[in-house]
């Protein structure tokens, strides 16, 4: 069967793998915003129905009468469900089509899920039933006020009591309520959420819990088959300084938030005091009722989509925005609510862990809407929705690795693209695109990165989901290091082929060399800075610090060796190099080079213009390893550089056999670029002639210029250094960092110069080392084309290369076992004559 959504499915089974914990995953959805069949099976209407009816309410005037019509369709969704390789599904009950009315229970409602329960076990997939998901019956809102009534309860409890007797057989696991926060809030404090009533949320909030607690006593006292949690929705509310009254104003909004539900169900049986504090006409519980509250869940529900900022204010009052000094907190997606961020999943996932201890957390819904998905094509070619949970799940999964949050499951909002209340059709969170004309399910292409490719391509090294490596079509040779992945491709790529440009192009070769050196080594300076600042990379930097040791040793030897070595970096990093002053001026040179690069792909498919070279893989295997992938500029490049991602999956194409067929030429429409297949024959199909080097990709070099290679003699220096003062001829291994050293970063804007410290790294000579032989082997007349070159990009640029070719005559060095050695029998032999 078709891949609908491989970017979820790829990015889940990538990273819950990379872990020991047993962490299932699947998706969820609602009645109302899926099911449809309004008015199939004696179903009655619910407070959406009514709503929905009521003029300027939903944003597109929309209705959930057939929604994505699951009811009908449910045997094929769970066909997608398990092609997708769901282990559990989060659905709720219809109240009003079990229930049309208080006392009688509808039998051919109780039918459709009794098929929908069934087909979900005999499908391998667990099911997670959700008793209220906000469509309240509208004869109980008409009656008593719905959840402003006490009186709700008993009728709440009578419906849980039936849905018990009718699944409890075969449902496990039971949510009581979905999100009360939200819907007391919309639906009965602003009104813009069904019912439309406003000024009643403290009753809403109150009954809410009453309810919860007793349909809870319910179940334990009469069915006791199984579990049951309450799912809560959070917002993490960032201190916008670190004063000490934006910090308090944070912490009061979380609790203000969750704290009002969660402290009385996983704490202390009461509202938070701070709370009590500022709301004194809060209701009051009983002792009876607090006692029925305090523990009244056997694992907390989450609902978390996004983060804002929260500013002290007068009076005890704070200001909560999602823009600080005019940036916004994350990347913005089509709901004006929800911005990607996903470090703060981590530390919602903390918080909770904090403030409640060790309970299990149920991911109940975790997903986002996407900008200008208006059509299939969009939804196929989905990259901001998979950039979203990629960097989330690993989020999630630093909270589990590194801090100890017990997550057990995770689900995505949503299954299907569905009715998103207020916003009815306009916004789109699904991982399957429905058609709602036709309520056909669209199936996603499997074009861009999917399982398939990555592990034929880019497979996880040591069980990391990090580090670039290159299996061959054979399956018998296995490389993990860029530069051997480079010599391999060089071996088998044909000769027709311009895979590696020849000696007759001397400026194509040397850059090919060159921007190796710099994407597989200097470009850690941009994500070192993101990495060294933010928790969320720390375990990035376990792997992949880890997988630096030698393969012999086990793979939890290697992260744990990987991980001491990453935090006496970073502590060695934190004040030396990475100063506000230098992570400002990185990052301006990381946009800058970037917008560079993706103006140079506007007009070349590759880097050294219409075809394909090497050069593309050598810089790819470091824009992929240390940017793409990265946890903290990874989502960065992704939402902002989508040309330069492109490239990067274009380049996933270039191992095997290299068939020429592959290479793609472009049609720009718009401003947007398609790349289609060429015949080889095709005239395109061509290095630049005369060694010529695309003028756009010139400015690329500048950084490699101006910041590279002023610290590669530096490094050389230190090397010679120190083994001068080791045995004569040294073959054992060289540390990995000798010392911390001076180097600059230059302003891509004035110029200027910000000078920090860094890590001497010896392994980074290794790597320049192939342009310093190229140059050396050249002639003269070839010789000086490069450094006419080299000159065009920052004046003296050749003498600064000429001083790293000195500079690294006797500090040579090779890898043995993946450990770094010197090059004793190279190191007593001029350069020149090592080709």
């Amino acid at each position: 069967m078709v891949n609908y959504v491989f970017a979820l499915v790829w990015v889940i089974a990538l990273v819950v793998a990379d872990t020991k914990a047993k962490i299932l995953y699947g998706a969820a959805t609602s009645a109302y915003q899926v099911e449809g069949a309004a008015n199939v099976s004696g179903r009655t209407p619910s407070i959406w129905d009514a709503f929905t009816r009521i003029p300027g309410k939903i944003a597109d005037g929309s209705n959930g009468d057939v929604a994505c019509d699951h009811y009908h369709k449910y045997e094929q969704d769970i066909m997608i469900m398990k092609d997708l390789g769901f282990q559990v599904y989060r659905f709720s009950l219809s109240w009003t089509r079990m229930m049309p009315e208080r006392g009688q229970v509808n039998e051919e409602g109780v039918a459709f899920y009794n098929r929908l329960i069934d087909a979900l076990i005999q499908n391998g997939i667990t099911p997670y039933v959700t008793l209220y998901h906000w469509d309240l019956p509208q004869a109980h809102q008409e009656e008593y006020g719905g959840w402003t009534s006490v009186k709700v309860v008993d009728d709440f409890n009578e419906f849980a009591t039936v849905a018990f007797s009718k699944f409890g057989d075969r449902v496990k696991n039971w949510i009581s309520i979905n999100e009360p926060y939200t819907f007391c809030n919309m639906g009965y404090q602003m009104g813009i959420f069904a019912p439309g009533v406003t000024g009643q949320q403290q009753q809403c909030n109150h009954n809410i819990l009453l309810a919860h607690c007793r349909v809870v006593e319910t179940f334990r006292t009469r069915f006791n088959n199984g579990r049951i949690g309450i799912t809560m929705d959070s917002e993490w509310t960032e201190p916008y300084s670190n004063s000490t009254a934006d910090v308090n104003a944070a912490e009061n909004a979380l609790v203000a938030h969750l704290g009002t539900f969660a402290d009385p169900i996983f704490l202390t049986g009461d509202y938070p005091e701070s709370v009590k504090a500022i709301n004194p006409s809060l209701s009051i519980f009983t002792d009876e009722q607090k006692r029925q509250l305090k523990g009244s869940a056997d694992f907390f529900g989450l609902n978390f989509y996004t983060a804002s900022y929260e500013q002290a204010g007068p009076n005890n009052t704070s200001v909560n925005t999602k823009y600080r000094d005019g940036q916004p907190i994350g990347a913005v997606s089509d709901s004006p609510w929800l911005f990607v961020v996903p470090w703060a999943f981590r530390k919602q996932l903390v918080w909770i862990k904090n403030r409640y201890g060790s309970v299990e957390i149920v991911v109940t819904e975790n997903g986002v809407s996407v900008p200008n998905e208006t059509n299939v094509d969009v939804s196929i070619h989905d990259t901001f929705r998979q950039n979203f949970y990629q960097s989330y799940l690993a989020s999630m999964m630093d909270a589990v690795r590194i801090d100890g949050v017990k997550v057990t499951t995770y689900m995505a909002w949503s299954f299907l693209d569905n009715f998103e209340w207020a916003d009815g059709y306009s916004k789109r969170f699904g991982i399957v695109h429905v058609d709602f004309a036709t309520s056909q399910r669209i199936p996603f292409e499997d074009v861009l990165v999917n399982p398939t490719l990555m592990q034929d391509v880019i497979v996880p090294r040591s069980g990391t989901t990090f580090i670039p490596v290159l299996v061959s079509p054979d399956g018998k040779t296995v490389i993990q290091d860029t530069t051997d992945i480079v010599d391999y491709l060089e071996s088998v790529f044909p000769t027709p082929f311009p895979a590696y440009p020849t000696k007759s192009n001397p400026k194509q070769r040397f850059l090919t060399y060159f921007l190796e050196a710099y994407g597989d080594e200097w470009m850690k300076n941009w994500a070192m800075h993101y990495r060294w600042n933010f928790e969320n990379a720390r375990d990035y930097m376990y792997h992949e610090f880890g997988s630096m040791f030698p393969g012999k040793m086990s793979y939890e030897e290697r992260i744990k060796k990987g991980g001491e070595r990453a935090v006496k970096l970073q502590k060695a990093a934190l004040p030396l190099g990475v100063t506000p002053a230098t992570k400002e001026t990185i990052e301006l040179q990381l946009h800058d080079f970037l917008k560079k690069l993706t103006n140079h792909l506007d007009e070349y498919p590759y880097l050294l213009g219409n075809a394909p070279t090497l050069a593309d893989y050598s810089f790819f295997g470091g824009m992929y390893a240390h940017l793409l992938r990265d946890p903290i500029p990874g989502p960065i490049l992704k939402i902002k550089y989508p040309r330069v991602v492109d490239w990067i999956e274009r380049v996933c194409q270039l191992h095997g056999k290299a068939n020429p067929n592959r290479i793609l030429s472009g049609t720009t429409v718009n401003g947007i670029t398609t790349w289609k297949r060429e015949s080889p024959s095709d005239a395109k199909y061509n290095l630049q002639p005369n060694d010529e080097i695309p003028v756009t990709l010139l400015p690329l070099l500048r950084p490699i210029i101006e910041d590279m290679l002023p610290f590669m003699i530096t490094t050389a220096n230190v090397l010679k250094k120190w083994l001068s003062e080791q045995k004569p001829n040294h073959r054992g291994e060289i540390p990995r960092s000798l010392a911390i050293a001076d180097y600059h970063v230059t302003d891509p804007l004035t110029g200027q110069v910000v000078r920090g410290k860094r890590a001497v790294m010896p392994y980074e000579l290794w790597m320049i080392q192939r342009s310093v032989d190229w140059y050396e082997s050249c002639s003269e007349v070839q010789r000086r084309d490069i450094d006419a070159m080299l000159d065009s990009v920052v004046n003296g640029g050749s003498l600064i290369f000429k001083d790293v070719v000195l500079a690294v005559r006797g500090a040579r060095v090779k890898r043995v076992n993946n450990l770094l050695v010197p090059d004793v029998e190279k190191n007593s032999v001029p350069s020149s004559a090592r080709l």
